[in-house]
């Protein structure tokens, strides 16, 4: 992402901050705050993009203090479980990740949404790397929580998160995915399903070949693992 899309995002969020000091009523306040929250998670993913962790951590902070101000428990699960995700691509130590995937699930309780699909997601990721003492077992019991949360999810609402526009084919992509890090044999019709699904002119059309498996993660100064990782959903992802 460029610089100048940064200081965009950073400016809209100052004005947020403004807007939130001038008395509005509650209604008000929890929209604004909403807002806060989605563009502070923009924010911070791109600064991970752009190879500065330490302020995406402070910004990731400062999303989910919003969300929770907000009464929005799907935004609070929602706003965790994209930075436990993002915190497993770039690298993170396996525990932090873990603490944020759980804190989603926990605070989501038997409401399905998208936040909660993801936080199963980065589960089965820790586990296939063996990560909190999992293997491909305990990856295989994520993948299914993460099917069945998707299942789950009312079909005509307006889930409010960009997931939602793809849906099945964004959960195909994921599952197939998380096949290819455990080794599974299904790993190329899932891709190819997932890619069947994608609109022609999405990005993910351009890949022409299943991914390989996965290096293990460890240090990825200045830079996102994502980018460095064969078969990984890219920037939407």
């Amino acid at each position: 992402m460029s610089s100048a899309l940064i200081l965009d995002l950073t400016a809209d969020i100052a004005t947020i901050g403004r807007l939130l000091k001038q008395g509005n009523p509650p209604l008000v306040q929890a929209g604004l705050l909403r807002v806060g929250s989605r563009l502070s998670g923009l924010l911070a993913t791109d600064l991970h993009d752009s190879g500065d962790p330490r302020t995406a951590r402070e910004v990731w902070r400062a999303a989910r203090r919003a969300a929770d101000a907000s009464g929005d428990r799907l935004l609070a699960v929602y706003s965790r479980a994209k930075e436990a995700d993002d915190l497993w691509w770039a690298g993170s130590a396996p525990a932090l990740v873990k603490e944020l995937a759980d804190e989603a699930i926990e605070l989501a309780g038997n409401t399905p949404s998208y936040g909660l699909m993801r936080a199963h997601a980065t589960r089965a990721r820790l586990a296939a790397d063996g990560h909190e003492g999992g293997g491909p077992a305990d990856a295989r019991a994520a993948l299914r929580e993460f099917r069945h949360t998707f299942e789950r999810l009312p079909p005509a609402a307006d889930h409010g998160q960009p997931e939602s526009g793809l849906g099945e084919a964004w959960v195909r992509w994921h599952e197939a995915h998380l096949l290819t890090m455990i080794g599974d044999s299904g790993t190329e019709d899932a891709f190819s399903d997932a890619l069947g699904l994608y609109p022609r002119r999405h990005p993910r059309h351009r890949l022409t070949a299943a991914p390989h498996p996965m290096p293990r993660p460890g240090p990825a100064p200045r830079c996102r693992r994502r980018t460095r990782r064969r078969g990984h959903p890219p920037a939407d992802g």
